[in-house]
């Protein structure tokens, strides 16, 4: 897994108060809704992804990115870059 991928996972476990880890993500193969996350949580996620790595994320725009570890990791990655 790659440094962006541990940190999205890192910023959902902070979201969800911890509990939604690694281990359960990895369990719901990096699906949110499939761990548990609900509209708030998500919510809180998006605020920690803004936080954590400096981008916007306009939630006017598409937000379909945000269903797994790994479309949110390869979104971040495209923000960066």
């Amino acid at each position: 897994m790659d440094e962006i991928s541990s940190r999205v996972e890192m910023v959902i476990s902070l979201a969800s108060k911890g509990a939604v880890g690694a281990a359960e993500l990895r369990a719901a193969k990096g699906s949110l809704i499939a761990a548990g996350l609900d509209s708030v949580t998500i919510l809180a996620v998006i605020m920690g992804l803004e936080s954590e790595f400096g981008i916007t994320i306009d939630m006017n725009e598409d937000a379909s990115f945000l269903m797994s570890v790994d479309t949110i990791a390869a979104f971040t990655q495209a923000q960066l870059d």
